[in-house]
C-alpha cells in the first residue's frame, strides 16, 4: 500500500492592512450638480460628427455620379474615335486617293522626277502628265459594266416579286398568287417526305 505525503506548504507573512480612513458624513442632497458643460460638450461632438459624416456622404455620391458621367462620355468618345478611324482607313486606302484624284482631274505620270531641296535640283526625266500618257488605275474590285449589269437584274427581280405580292382580282390576296413553297405542291397541298 501507498503511503499519502503530505507536502509542506510554505508560510506566508501575514498581510498588512491599512489603517481606516475616518468616516466622514454626505450630505442628504447634493445641491448643485455641474453647470451642464460636459453634456453640451458631448451633444456638439456628436452633432458635429452626424453633419461630417452626411457632408462625406453627400461628396462620395456626387465624386461616383461624376464617375459615371466621365465614364459613359469615355465611351462615347472612343467610338467616335473608332468611328473616325475607320473613316481615316477608308480615305487613305489605295482605291479611295485614286479615285479622289481622278474626280479632282489628276492623272498618274509615267516618268517620274525627284526634287532635293537642299540642292534645289532635279533629278530624273519628268514629263508633264497628261491624258493621254496616262495610264487606268483600278478603283473597284468590280468592273463598272458588271456593276451596272447586276443593278439591272436586281431591280428587275425586284419589280417582279412587287408586281406578284400585289392581288390582281377584287377579294384576291397576295397568298394566292404566292409560289409554291418548300414542301407544298403547285395546287396547295403539302407533301410527305419520308427518310
Amino acid at each position: 500500500m501507498s503511503q499519502m505525503t503530505a507536502t509542506a506548504r510554505p508560510l506566508r507573512a501575514p498581510r498588512r492592512v491599512p489603517a481606516p480612513t475616518p468616516l466622514r458624513a454626505i450630505p442628504t442632497s447634493i445641491a448643485q450638480s455641474g453647470n451642464g458643460v460636459f453634456a453640451a460638450t458631448c451633444i456638439a461632438l456628436l452633432t458635429a460628427g452626424l453633419i461630417a459624416l452626411l457632408l462625406l456622404n453627400t461628396a462620395l455620391a456626387q465624386g461616383s455620379l461624376a464617375v459615371g458621367d466621365l465614364q459613359r462620355e469615355s465611351v462615347r468618345l472612343s467610338d467616335t474615335a473608332g468611328n473616325l478611324q475607320e473613316q481615316i482607313d477608308r480615305a487613305s486606302a489605295t482605291g479611295a486617293l485614286a479615285r479622289s484624284a481622278t474626280d479632282l482631274g489628276m492623272v498618274r505620270m509615267n516618268a517620274r522626277g525627284y526634287i532635293d531641296l537642299s540642292k534645289g535640283t532635279v533629278t530624273g526625266d519628268p514629263e508633264p502628265a497628261t491624258k493621254d500618257n496616262a495610264f487606268p488605275i483600278v478603283t473597284s474590285p468590280v468592273p463598272p459594266a458588271v456593276a451596272d449589269e447586276a443593278k439591272k437584274v436586281l431591280s428587275s427581280a425586284t419589280k417582279a416579286a412587287g408586281q406578284a405580292a400585289t392581288p390582281k382580282a377584287p377579294g384576291a390576296t397576295a397568298g394566292d398568287a404566292a409560289a409554291p413553297t418548300l414542301g407544298t405542291t403547285g395546287d396547295g397541298t403539302s407533301q410527305q417526305t419520308t427518310r
